[in-house]
Formats: C-alpha cells, sequence, structure tokens
C-alpha cells in the first residue's frame, strides 16, 4: 500500500534537508540572532552566506534557507562575495544586546576597505558607494567615521565617471522588484526581509551617485506592493522604525512606505466597528495628500502589544506602547477606538511621553486576547481642541501640512507568516 505523501516528504527532509541545514549551521564562524521583526525567530548567516531562519516556537525547526539576492549583475557567485553580502544584511535584521554598534562597525570595516581600493570592477564601486551613502547618516553621531568617510568621499570623488559607468546598468532593480513582490503573495517573511534590505542598499547607492529613475521607480513600486498590508509584513514595526534611525532621505522613505503598512496587517478579521472610521481615514488621507510636505518624513505612528507578565498561568491582560515621531513644536492628539468607545476617546495628552521628535504613549492596556483596538493619531503645527474625534477629522482635512495616521492594537497570536 502506498504511503502517505506527507510520510514520504517527512522521510525525504529527514534523508536530505535536515542533515544539510544541521551541517551548515554546524559551520565555524557561524553567527546567529533573535529577528528584529520577530523574536521567536532566530536570523543565522554562515560562513558560506547562507541564511538560515529557526523557529524557537516548539517544536523548534527551520522554517528557511537562501542565500541572499545579489544587487549587481556581474555577482561573482563565490562564498566569500555570498558571506560579505549576507553579513551585511544579517546586522540589519538581528537584536544586537551584546553588541549595540554593530551596524556601524559594519559600515566602519567597509568604509576603511574601499576607501583604500580603485574600483575597477562592479563590486569595488559598489562597496565604495554603499559605505559612502551609510556613513554620511553615521558619521554626526560618530566622529570616529568622519575622518574615513573623508577618505572615501576623495576616493568616490577622484574615480566617481568610472564608478558610475560601472553600476549605472548593472543594479538589479526588476529583478529584486519582481521577488519582493512574490516573497509578499506567498507570504515568505524572510525572503521579503532579505529583498528590502536589497532594495535599501540600491537606494543609498543611488542617492550617492544621483541615480534618481532608481529611486523613483523603488519607491512607486514598493508603495503599491505593500498598499494591501500583506500579511509577509507583520511585526515588521520594529525593524522598519530602527532602520529609520540610520537611513538616508531615500531609504527612509523606504522604511515608512513598510512602517505603515505593517502597522495595518490584520492578524485576523478586524470587527465591523472599525469599517466607517477606516472610510472616513481614506477620505481624509486622500484630501490631506494634495498638501503634502517635507512634515510627512517626521511623523510615524508605530504600536507594541506584549502579555503581562504573570507567573503560572497564561496572561489575560496586555500592555501596549504606542511611539512615534513628531515634529517638535507640534501638537499630538491620539483617540482610541474600541468596543466601549465606539466614538473614539482622546487619550490624555499629560501621558504622552515628549523628547524633541519622539514622542510615546503607554498608559493603556488590552483585556484578553480578543480585546482589539484602533488608535488614529493626528498631528499639525497648530490643533485646536475638538468635541469629538468625527470634528477632529473633518478640521484636520483642511489644516495645511496636518498628518493623520493609524494604527491597531492587537494581541499577539501564535499566528506567523
Amino acid at each position: 500500500m502506498a504511503r502517505p505523501c506527507r510520510t514520504l516528504l517527512d522521510l525525504h527532509h529527514d534523508d536530505y534537508y535536515g542533515p544539510a541545514y544541521m551541517s551548515e549551521l554546524a559551520s565555524e564562524g557561524t553567527v546567529s540572532g533573535r529577528q528584529l521583526k520577530n523574536s521567536q525567530r532566530l536570523l543565522c548567516c554562515t560562513p558560506r552566506g547562507v541564511f538560515i531562519s529557526v523557529g524557537l516556537s516548539p517544536p523548534i525547526s527551520v522554517l528557511t534557507a537562501f542565500r541572499p539576492d545579489p544587487v549587481y549583475k556581474n555577482f561573482s557567485g563565490s562564498d566569500a562575495e555570498y558571506r560579505r553580502e549576507a553579513h551585511r544584511r544579517w546586522t540589519k535584521g538581528v537584536v544586537h544586546m551584546a553588541v549595540p554598534g554593530a551596524w556601524k562597525a559594519e559600515v566602519l570595516q567597509e568604509l576603511t576597505v574601499a576607501s583604500k581600493t580603485t574600483p575597477t570592477q562592479e563590486s569595488e564601486a559598489w562597496s565604495l558607494a554603499w559605505a559612502v551613502g551609510h556613513a554620511r547618516v553615521l558619521a554626526a553621531a560618530n566622529p570616529e567615521l568622519r575622518a574615513p568617510l573623508q577618505a572615501a568621499e576623495a576616493q568616490l570623488e577622484h574615480h566617481r565617471t568610472r564608478v558610475e559607468q560601472l553600476l549605472e546598468g548593472a543594479l538589479r532593480v526588476l529583478p529584486l522588484l519582481s521577488g519582493l513582490e512574490a516573497s509578499l503573495h506567498a507570504g515568505q517573511s524572510d525572503e521579503a526581509q532579505d529583498r528590502l534590505f536589497a532594495l535599501e542598499d540600491i537606494l543609498v547607492v543611488a542617492e550617492v551617485l544621483g541615480f534618481t529613475h532608481h529611486i523613483q521607480h523603488i519607491l512607486a513600486d514598493v508603495s503599491r506592493m505593500v498598499a494591501p498590508a500583506p500579511l509577509a509584513l507583520l511585526g515588521y514595526g520594529p525593524l522598519a522604525q530602527q532602520r529609520l534611525d540610520v537611513s538616508g532621505p531615500a531609504a527612509q522613505e523606504l522604511w515608512r512606505t513598510v512602517l505603515g503598512a505593517s502597522a495595518r496587517v490584520p492578524v485576523r478579521a478586524l470587527p465591523a466597528m472599525f469599517d466607517p472610521w477606516l472610510t472616513r481615514l481614506e477620505e481624509v488621507g486622500n484630501r490631506l495628500v494634495q498638501g503634502f510636505t517635507q512634515a510627512r518624513e517626521h511623523f510615524v505612528v508605530s504600536a507594541r502589544v506584549a502579555p503581562l507578565p504573570v507567573l503560572g498561568r497564561p496572561s489575560e491582560q496586555f500592555e501596549v506602547r504606542i511611539e512615534g515621531r513628531c515634529p517638535p513644536g507640534w501638537r499630538l492628539r491620539l483617540f482610541l477606538i474600541d468596543t466601549a468607545h465606539l466614538e473614539g476617546k482622546p487619550l490624555p495628552e499629560t501621558d504622552y511621553h515628549r523628547e524633541q521628535e519622539r514622542w510615546s504613549f503607554d498608559n493603556w492596556r488590552l483585556d484578553g486576547p480578543e480585546d482589539v483596538a484602533l488608535v488614529i493619531a493626528l498631528a499639525a503645527p497648530t490643533l485646536p481642541e475638538f468635541p469629538s474625534l468625527a470634528e477632529a477629522l473633518n478640521a484636520v482635512a483642511s489644516i495645511p501640512d496636518a498628518r493623520v495616521e493609524h494604527v491597531f492594537l492587537i494581541p499577539p497570536s501564535e499566528r506567523t507568516p
């Protein structure tokens, strides 16, 4: 009698894939860290430049394994080149509790090598522009980067024509965008992350070299792809927020788009009580887009929901932290909608914590795993008092430079993409 298909697949996995994973993970020099977008996953990077994603929720298992997508056409495919590219992206995607300056160290190392290397091929031209672009953002807060950056800037200026010739037609924009779209449709969170990191780096290089057509193409396509808030972006808020802090203008626009989409990802069907408000937010957003200014770059909202620590039994309550950025001097208002506050409850401004452009609010809890809420954030240079959320939304639609964002508060579940 034929064995069930699942049994055959399990045997095939145990005989071939399992040993391959273990051999790769056991390689000397393999590094691992908890993922920023999902603390219940490890991201491992092996000496051959292989990413291995490991789920820590029982049963512990390998979720996927792959090598990073190349960013330029004449990629050698050697283990050393894959390792170099993979380590750069691994550093972006994991929590560095023991080495908080890991990303700065990665950039400094590339900067030092690139400033002393004459760019004669795509890989060398890429490394020089990559290092300069990332170091420009970090140098203001890290004086030790300034001298190596000056040397690399001089190297780039001296060889700029050659660098532009090597990279102008060599960047793999279309394949990476196609790969990102495929991974988002397939719910492949780790593969989507890798392609977003690759596209971020292309934006950085394109900004350094003035390749504005690549920047416009990438930002427009990514915005279209993530507009439906695909499930693969679940949990991307902390990752996007961290990248915003260390990115230049073009890459910041990418991560703002991802941050907004991740905040809208529903992990289950949302209650119908939110529908009128979501419709109203879309109407207001369509009106505000006419008056967009650079202030958009400085207003972002994200939320974290975590179970309250309880010994011996599952937690019935969940802590909430809402945070983001708002231009200093602007007024910020938060309104919460849930089953007890269908018309919107204003969250007291006395509980906002503001420090320059950063702000946070953590004086709220969700009561149980089914408790879901919607938070609407309004901000503008001047914002009068409003008796209700409905009137506030009506008014801000006509205020120049006003910004409106929203985020769902949803208790975490076991479901992951």
